[in-house]
Protein backbone atom coordinates (compact mmCIF):
# COMPACT_ATOMS: atom_id res chain seq x y z
CA UNK A 1 0.00 0.00 0.00
CA UNK A 2 2.62 2.51 0.53
CA UNK A 3 4.54 1.81 -2.57
CA UNK A 4 1.15 2.43 -4.65
CA UNK A 5 0.52 5.71 -2.05
CA UNK A 6 4.38 6.92 -2.97
CA UNK A 7 3.08 6.53 -6.41
CA UNK A 8 0.41 9.08 -6.35
CA UNK A 9 0.89 12.65 -6.72
CA UNK A 10 0.93 15.53 -3.30
CA UNK A 11 -2.42 16.40 -4.92
CA UNK A 12 -3.96 13.22 -5.29
CA UNK A 13 -3.13 12.19 -1.59
CA UNK A 14 -4.14 15.17 -0.28
CA UNK A 15 -7.42 14.46 -2.10
CA UNK A 16 -7.25 11.32 0.19
CA UNK A 17 -6.74 12.89 2.86
CA UNK A 18 -9.65 15.19 2.30
CA UNK A 19 -12.35 12.42 1.71
CA UNK A 20 -10.70 11.11 4.78
CA UNK A 21 -11.23 14.42 6.88
CA UNK A 22 -14.92 14.97 5.40
CA UNK A 23 -15.81 11.47 6.00
CA UNK A 24 -14.92 11.93 9.97
CA UNK A 25 -16.53 15.37 9.69
CA UNK A 26 -20.25 14.23 8.02
CA UNK A 27 -20.10 11.13 10.17
CA UNK A 28 -19.35 13.04 13.34
CA UNK A 29 -23.08 14.52 12.95
CA UNK A 30 -25.17 13.44 10.57
CA UNK A 31 -25.75 10.14 12.48
CA UNK A 32 -26.34 11.79 15.78
CA UNK A 33 -28.43 14.61 13.76
CA UNK A 34 -32.17 13.22 14.70
CA UNK A 35 -31.53 13.25 18.36
CA UNK A 36 -30.04 16.66 18.51
CA UNK A 37 -33.14 17.80 16.57
CA UNK A 38 -35.64 15.90 18.54
CA UNK A 39 -34.01 16.05 22.04
CA UNK A 40 -32.24 20.08 21.98
CA UNK A 41 -34.41 21.23 19.36
CA UNK A 42 -37.76 19.97 19.55
CA UNK A 43 -38.76 19.35 16.02
CA UNK A 44 -41.51 16.47 15.07
CA UNK A 45 -40.97 12.94 13.78
CA UNK A 46 -42.34 14.45 10.51
CA UNK A 47 -39.86 17.38 10.57
CA UNK A 48 -36.76 15.45 11.17
CA UNK A 49 -38.05 12.97 8.89
CA UNK A 50 -38.14 16.12 6.20
CA UNK A 51 -34.79 17.31 6.97
CA UNK A 52 -33.00 14.14 6.51
CA UNK A 53 -35.26 13.67 3.43
CA UNK A 54 -34.11 16.79 2.42
CA UNK A 55 -30.25 16.52 3.06
CA UNK A 56 -30.32 13.21 1.40
CA UNK A 57 -31.94 14.63 -2.09
CA UNK A 58 -29.63 17.24 -2.10
CA UNK A 59 -27.02 15.70 -2.00
CA UNK A 60 -27.40 12.22 -3.91
CA UNK A 61 -29.78 14.60 -6.33
CA UNK A 62 -27.20 17.17 -7.12
CA UNK A 63 -23.96 15.03 -7.62
CA UNK A 64 -24.67 14.56 -11.42
CA UNK A 65 -25.36 18.56 -11.83
CA UNK A 66 -22.12 18.84 -9.32
CA UNK A 67 -19.90 16.90 -11.72
CA UNK A 68 -21.38 18.96 -14.86
CA UNK A 69 -20.30 21.62 -12.79
CA UNK A 70 -16.73 20.57 -12.02
CA UNK A 71 -15.66 19.99 -15.93
CA UNK A 72 -17.19 23.43 -16.72
CA UNK A 73 -15.48 25.40 -13.85
CA UNK A 74 -12.55 23.34 -13.03
CA UNK A 75 -12.20 20.94 -10.24
CA UNK A 76 -10.77 23.42 -7.73
CA UNK A 77 -12.97 25.56 -7.70
CA UNK A 78 -15.96 22.74 -7.44
CA UNK A 79 -13.91 21.67 -4.14
CA UNK A 80 -13.85 25.51 -2.56
CA UNK A 81 -17.36 26.01 -3.14
CA UNK A 82 -18.33 22.73 -2.17
CA UNK A 83 -16.37 23.34 1.10
CA UNK A 84 -17.49 26.07 1.85
CA UNK A 85 -21.23 25.37 1.05
CA UNK A 86 -21.34 23.00 3.48
CA UNK A 87 -19.62 24.76 6.20
CA UNK A 88 -22.19 27.29 6.07
CA UNK A 89 -24.60 24.31 6.71
CA UNK A 90 -22.91 23.17 9.47
CA UNK A 91 -22.25 25.96 10.71
CA UNK A 92 -26.31 27.30 10.45
CA UNK A 93 -27.36 23.35 11.97
CA UNK A 94 -25.10 24.78 15.50
CA UNK A 95 -27.00 28.16 15.66
CA UNK A 96 -30.50 27.74 13.90
CA UNK A 97 -33.63 27.11 15.90
CA UNK A 98 -36.22 27.28 13.25
CA UNK A 99 -37.25 23.99 11.46
CA UNK A 100 -36.82 25.95 8.36
CA UNK A 101 -33.68 26.82 8.60
CA UNK A 102 -32.31 23.42 9.48
CA UNK A 103 -33.70 22.29 6.29
CA UNK A 104 -31.83 24.95 4.69
CA UNK A 105 -28.86 23.94 6.87
CA UNK A 106 -29.65 20.07 5.17
CA UNK A 107 -29.64 21.28 1.30
CA UNK A 108 -26.32 23.42 2.04
CA UNK A 109 -24.77 20.70 3.58
CA UNK A 110 -26.37 17.87 0.89
CA UNK A 111 -25.18 20.43 -2.18
CA UNK A 112 -21.38 21.01 -0.47
CA UNK A 113 -21.32 16.92 -1.11
CA UNK A 114 -22.69 17.19 -3.87
CA UNK A 115 -20.03 19.29 -5.56
CA UNK A 116 -16.94 18.30 -3.41
CA UNK A 117 -17.18 14.18 -4.46
CA UNK A 118 -17.43 13.91 -8.34
CA UNK A 119 -14.90 16.65 -8.40
CA UNK A 120 -12.55 14.68 -5.83
CA UNK A 121 -13.18 11.44 -7.75
CA UNK A 122 -12.21 12.98 -10.86
CA UNK A 123 -8.96 14.47 -9.65
CA UNK A 124 -8.25 10.78 -8.55
CA UNK A 125 -8.76 9.59 -11.81
CA UNK A 126 -5.90 11.55 -13.40
CA UNK A 127 -3.64 8.83 -11.60
CA UNK A 128 -1.69 6.67 -14.32
CA UNK A 129 -3.80 3.54 -14.92
CA UNK A 130 -1.50 1.15 -13.47
CA UNK A 131 -2.85 2.22 -10.35
CA UNK A 132 -5.96 3.66 -10.56
CA UNK A 133 -7.95 1.16 -9.34
CA UNK A 134 -6.07 1.03 -6.04
CA UNK A 135 -6.04 4.86 -6.15
CA UNK A 136 -9.99 4.07 -5.98
CA UNK A 137 -10.02 1.58 -3.66
CA UNK A 138 -7.48 3.63 -1.06
CA UNK A 139 -10.82 5.94 -1.61
CA UNK A 140 -13.24 3.71 -0.59
CA UNK A 141 -11.26 2.49 2.61
CA UNK A 142 -10.53 6.24 3.19
CA UNK A 143 -14.52 6.84 3.61
CA UNK A 144 -14.73 3.64 5.54
CA UNK A 145 -12.47 5.03 8.59
CA UNK A 146 -14.23 8.09 8.31
CA UNK A 147 -17.21 6.75 8.91
CA UNK A 148 -16.07 4.50 11.75
CA UNK A 149 -14.13 7.32 13.48
CA UNK A 150 -16.99 9.76 12.93
CA UNK A 151 -19.92 8.67 15.05
CA UNK A 152 -17.53 7.68 18.09
CA UNK A 153 -15.75 11.24 18.26
CA UNK A 154 -19.52 12.38 17.85
CA UNK A 155 -20.39 10.29 20.74
CA UNK A 156 -18.02 11.31 23.05
CA UNK A 157 -18.28 15.32 22.08
CA UNK A 158 -22.38 14.56 22.04
CA UNK A 159 -21.97 14.27 26.17
CA UNK A 160 -20.67 17.96 26.36
CA UNK A 161 -22.45 19.95 24.17
CA UNK A 162 -24.22 19.22 20.82
CA UNK A 163 -23.02 22.52 19.21
CA UNK A 164 -19.56 21.52 19.44
CA UNK A 165 -20.27 18.43 17.29
CA UNK A 166 -20.95 20.86 14.55
CA UNK A 167 -18.72 23.30 15.24
CA UNK A 168 -16.10 20.69 14.84
CA UNK A 169 -17.60 19.10 12.39
CA UNK A 170 -16.96 22.41 10.42
CA UNK A 171 -13.44 23.01 11.61
CA UNK A 172 -12.57 19.14 9.65
CA UNK A 173 -13.95 20.75 6.46
CA UNK A 174 -12.22 24.15 7.07
CA UNK A 175 -8.67 22.36 7.32
CA UNK A 176 -9.25 20.38 3.98
CA UNK A 177 -10.76 23.73 2.30
CA UNK A 178 -7.10 25.22 3.42
CA UNK A 179 -5.35 21.96 1.83
CA UNK A 180 -7.23 22.45 -1.27
CA UNK A 181 -6.58 25.84 -2.02
CA UNK A 182 -2.76 25.24 -1.35
CA UNK A 183 -2.32 22.04 -3.28
CA UNK A 184 -4.89 21.28 -5.70
CA UNK A 185 -4.00 22.71 -9.16
CA UNK A 186 -6.40 24.71 -10.95
CA UNK A 187 -5.27 23.67 -14.30
CA UNK A 188 -6.88 20.22 -14.55
CA UNK A 189 -7.49 18.21 -18.23
CA UNK A 190 -10.78 17.98 -17.18
CA UNK A 191 -11.55 21.31 -16.66
CA UNK A 192 -14.39 21.91 -19.85
CA UNK A 193 -14.55 25.54 -20.07
CA UNK A 194 -15.40 26.01 -23.63
CA UNK A 195 -18.39 23.39 -23.60
CA UNK A 196 -21.84 24.76 -22.38
CA UNK A 197 -23.54 23.16 -19.43
CA UNK A 198 -26.36 21.68 -21.69
CA UNK A 199 -24.18 20.68 -24.02
CA UNK A 200 -22.34 18.31 -21.56
CA UNK A 201 -25.45 17.53 -20.13
CA UNK A 202 -26.25 16.12 -23.64
CA UNK A 203 -23.64 14.36 -24.31
CA UNK A 204 -23.71 12.06 -21.41
CA UNK A 205 -26.94 11.45 -21.38
CA UNK A 206 -26.73 10.39 -25.17
CA UNK A 207 -24.20 7.73 -24.31
CA UNK A 208 -26.00 4.78 -23.76
CA UNK A 209 -22.81 3.06 -21.75
CA UNK A 210 -22.81 5.27 -18.97
CA UNK A 211 -27.07 5.03 -19.01
CA UNK A 212 -26.43 1.81 -18.96
CA UNK A 213 -23.59 1.60 -16.11
CA UNK A 214 -26.09 4.31 -13.85
CA UNK A 215 -28.80 1.80 -14.17
CA UNK A 216 -26.60 -1.11 -13.26
CA UNK A 217 -25.54 0.99 -10.72
CA UNK A 218 -28.98 1.96 -9.30
CA UNK A 219 -29.60 -2.09 -9.33
CA UNK A 220 -26.43 -2.47 -7.01
CA UNK A 221 -27.22 0.36 -4.68
CA UNK A 222 -30.76 -0.65 -4.05
CA UNK A 223 -29.24 -4.28 -2.91
CA UNK A 224 -26.71 -2.85 -0.61
CA UNK A 225 -29.49 -0.23 1.09
CA UNK A 226 -30.92 -3.48 2.36
CA UNK A 227 -27.95 -3.62 5.16
CA UNK A 228 -29.01 -0.55 6.34
CA UNK A 229 -32.81 -1.24 6.54
CA UNK A 230 -34.28 -4.44 5.90
CA UNK A 231 -30.86 -6.87 7.32
CA UNK A 232 -31.44 -5.27 11.18
CA UNK A 233 -35.32 -5.47 11.12
CA UNK A 234 -35.02 -9.17 10.07
CA UNK A 235 -31.74 -9.73 12.44
CA UNK A 236 -33.74 -7.90 15.57
CA UNK A 237 -36.73 -9.53 15.44
CA UNK A 238 -35.30 -12.95 15.05
CA UNK A 239 -32.77 -12.94 17.91
CA UNK A 240 -33.76 -9.45 19.88
CA UNK A 241 -30.34 -8.24 20.16
CA UNK A 242 -29.59 -4.51 19.11
CA UNK A 243 -25.79 -5.16 20.15
CA UNK A 244 -25.51 -8.14 17.76
CA UNK A 245 -26.27 -5.83 14.94
CA UNK A 246 -23.74 -3.03 15.29
CA UNK A 247 -21.60 -6.03 15.40
CA UNK A 248 -22.75 -6.98 11.74
CA UNK A 249 -21.84 -3.18 10.74
CA UNK A 250 -18.83 -3.34 12.78
CA UNK A 251 -17.61 -6.53 10.87
CA UNK A 252 -18.41 -4.69 7.36
CA UNK A 253 -16.13 -1.65 8.29
CA UNK A 254 -13.19 -3.55 9.58
CA UNK A 255 -13.07 -5.80 6.52
CA UNK A 256 -13.16 -3.22 4.16
CA UNK A 257 -10.54 -1.46 6.01
CA UNK A 258 -8.14 -4.48 6.02
CA UNK A 259 -8.90 -6.25 2.67
CA UNK A 260 -9.87 -3.14 -0.20
CA UNK A 261 -6.48 -2.34 -1.19
CA UNK A 262 -5.39 -6.18 -1.43
CA UNK A 263 -8.39 -7.98 -2.58
CA UNK A 264 -8.95 -4.58 -5.79
CA UNK A 265 -5.18 -4.85 -6.07
CA UNK A 266 -4.62 -8.68 -6.85
CA UNK A 267 -8.27 -8.69 -8.51
CA UNK A 268 -6.89 -6.10 -11.24
CA UNK A 269 -4.11 -8.15 -11.94
CA UNK A 270 -5.41 -11.30 -12.41
CA UNK A 271 -8.81 -9.89 -13.90
CA UNK A 272 -10.93 -7.48 -16.12
CA UNK A 273 -13.47 -5.02 -14.90
CA UNK A 274 -16.56 -7.47 -16.10
CA UNK A 275 -15.27 -10.43 -14.68
CA UNK A 276 -14.77 -8.23 -11.64
CA UNK A 277 -18.20 -7.36 -11.51
CA UNK A 278 -19.26 -10.11 -12.49
CA UNK A 279 -18.04 -12.09 -9.56
CA UNK A 280 -18.82 -9.28 -7.21
CA UNK A 281 -22.81 -9.78 -7.81
CA UNK A 282 -22.41 -13.57 -7.54
CA UNK A 283 -21.12 -13.50 -4.21
CA UNK A 284 -23.88 -10.72 -3.04
CA UNK A 285 -26.21 -13.22 -4.62
CA UNK A 286 -24.99 -15.90 -2.31
CA UNK A 287 -25.03 -13.45 0.55
CA UNK A 288 -28.69 -13.25 0.44
CA UNK A 289 -29.13 -16.78 -0.71
CA UNK A 290 -27.37 -18.17 2.87
CA UNK A 291 -30.00 -15.76 4.56
CA UNK A 292 -33.02 -17.83 2.26
CA UNK A 293 -31.57 -21.21 3.02
CA UNK A 294 -30.42 -20.90 6.83
CA UNK A 295 -31.96 -18.90 9.41
CA UNK A 296 -29.93 -19.14 12.20
CA UNK A 297 -27.39 -16.26 13.73
CA UNK A 298 -24.58 -17.82 11.74
CA UNK A 299 -26.13 -17.04 8.73
CA UNK A 300 -26.29 -13.18 8.92
CA UNK A 301 -22.49 -12.97 10.03
CA UNK A 302 -22.01 -15.12 7.07
CA UNK A 303 -23.87 -13.06 4.73
CA UNK A 304 -21.81 -10.04 6.08
CA UNK A 305 -18.65 -11.49 5.40
CA UNK A 306 -19.69 -12.27 1.14
CA UNK A 307 -21.40 -8.91 1.16
CA UNK A 308 -18.68 -6.82 2.00
CA UNK A 309 -16.33 -8.44 0.32
CA UNK A 310 -19.08 -8.17 -2.75
CA UNK A 311 -18.57 -4.14 -1.72
CA UNK A 312 -15.26 -4.23 -1.81
CA UNK A 313 -14.95 -5.56 -5.21
CA UNK A 314 -17.95 -3.36 -6.81
CA UNK A 315 -17.98 0.22 -5.59
CA UNK A 316 -14.34 1.13 -6.78
CA UNK A 317 -14.30 -1.04 -9.77
CA UNK A 318 -17.58 1.32 -11.05
CA UNK A 319 -15.48 4.68 -10.49
CA UNK A 320 -12.56 2.97 -12.69
CA UNK A 321 -14.35 2.07 -14.95
CA UNK A 322 -16.55 5.08 -15.36
CA UNK A 323 -13.26 6.95 -15.18
CA UNK A 324 -12.24 4.85 -18.18
CA UNK A 325 -15.71 5.64 -20.16
CA UNK A 326 -15.19 9.25 -19.82
CA UNK A 327 -14.29 11.04 -22.61
CA UNK A 328 -11.31 13.52 -21.79
CA UNK A 329 -12.78 16.82 -20.12
CA UNK A 330 -16.09 14.93 -19.13
CA UNK A 331 -14.69 12.85 -16.04
CA UNK A 332 -17.02 15.11 -13.40
CA UNK A 333 -20.09 14.95 -15.13
CA UNK A 334 -19.53 10.53 -15.78
CA UNK A 335 -18.52 10.48 -12.23
CA UNK A 336 -21.30 12.43 -11.03
CA UNK A 337 -23.88 10.98 -13.33
CA UNK A 338 -23.37 7.28 -12.50
CA UNK A 339 -23.15 8.43 -9.26
CA UNK A 340 -26.80 9.35 -9.07
CA UNK A 341 -27.58 5.82 -9.42
CA UNK A 342 -26.26 5.84 -5.84
CA UNK A 343 -29.48 7.64 -4.54
CA UNK A 344 -31.42 6.03 -7.01
CA UNK A 345 -31.25 2.69 -6.23
CA UNK A 346 -31.13 3.65 -2.70
CA UNK A 347 -34.51 5.12 -2.65
CA UNK A 348 -36.40 2.52 -4.51
CA UNK A 349 -34.34 -0.53 -2.57
CA UNK A 350 -35.51 1.28 0.71
CA UNK A 351 -39.33 2.35 -0.39
CA UNK A 352 -39.64 -1.82 -1.64
CA UNK A 353 -37.28 -3.40 -0.01
CA UNK A 354 -39.44 -1.96 3.20
CA UNK A 355 -42.74 -3.05 1.73
CA UNK A 356 -41.42 -6.37 0.53
CA UNK A 357 -39.99 -7.22 3.93
CA UNK A 358 -43.48 -6.30 5.46
CA UNK A 359 -45.66 -8.32 3.09
CA UNK A 360 -43.39 -11.90 3.49
CA UNK A 361 -43.01 -11.07 7.46
CA UNK A 362 -46.79 -11.12 7.64
CA UNK A 363 -47.41 -14.12 6.37
CA UNK A 364 -43.90 -16.30 7.11
CA UNK A 365 -41.88 -16.25 4.02
CA UNK A 366 -38.95 -14.01 5.04
CA UNK A 367 -37.13 -16.43 3.22
CA UNK A 368 -38.86 -15.58 0.11
CA UNK A 369 -37.89 -12.20 0.48
CA UNK A 370 -33.84 -12.84 0.89
CA UNK A 371 -34.46 -15.48 -2.27
CA UNK A 372 -35.75 -12.92 -4.37
CA UNK A 373 -32.54 -10.06 -3.75
CA UNK A 374 -30.75 -13.48 -4.60
CA UNK A 375 -32.01 -13.67 -7.68
CA UNK A 376 -31.92 -9.94 -8.43
CA UNK A 377 -28.22 -10.24 -7.33
CA UNK A 378 -27.61 -12.63 -10.18
CA UNK A 379 -29.93 -10.64 -12.76
CA UNK A 380 -27.02 -7.43 -12.01
CA UNK A 381 -24.31 -10.21 -12.42
CA UNK A 382 -25.34 -10.98 -16.04
CA UNK A 383 -25.99 -7.38 -16.87
CA UNK A 384 -21.81 -6.62 -16.14
CA UNK A 385 -20.82 -9.72 -17.85
CA UNK A 386 -22.49 -8.43 -21.34
CA UNK A 387 -21.96 -4.46 -20.13
CA UNK A 388 -20.16 -3.70 -23.32
CA UNK A 389 -16.41 -2.64 -22.70
CA UNK A 390 -13.99 -2.22 -25.40
CA UNK A 391 -10.82 -4.20 -24.72
CA UNK A 392 -9.08 -1.19 -23.03
CA UNK A 393 -12.06 -0.63 -20.64
CA UNK A 394 -12.24 -4.05 -19.97
CA UNK A 395 -8.48 -4.25 -18.28
CA UNK A 396 -8.37 -0.92 -17.32
CA UNK A 397 -5.84 0.99 -20.04
CA UNK A 398 -6.06 3.15 -22.37
CA UNK A 399 -2.85 5.04 -23.57
CA UNK A 400 -4.99 7.78 -24.42
CA UNK A 401 -7.44 8.39 -22.11
CA UNK A 402 -5.80 11.64 -20.59
CA UNK A 403 -4.09 12.93 -23.53
CA UNK A 404 -6.26 16.26 -24.64
CA UNK A 405 -7.27 17.42 -28.23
Amino acid sequence: MKDSIKKLSTEVRIVLFGVLLIGIGYFMAIPLLSLYLSNYRGLSVFQIGLVLTVLTISQQGFTFFGGILSDRFGVKNSLIYGMLIRIIGFLTFAFSNNSWFFVISSIFVGIGGALFFPASKAIIATVPNSVKSEAFALRSIAVNIGASIGPLLGGLLYKFEFKIVFLCATLVHFIFLLLALKYVDKNHNNINSNMKIVSQLNKVIKDYKIVFLMLINSGFWALYSQVYITIPLDFTTRFNSDSLVSLLFSINGFLVIILQYRMVKWMNKKFNQSLILTFGMILMAFAFFSLSIFPSIYAFFTFIIFFTISEILIIPTIDDLTSNISPPGLAGSYLGFVSLGTGIGSLFGNLIGGSLFEQFKSIDLIWVNWLIYALFSMFIALLFKIYPMSKHEKCGYDPNRFKVN
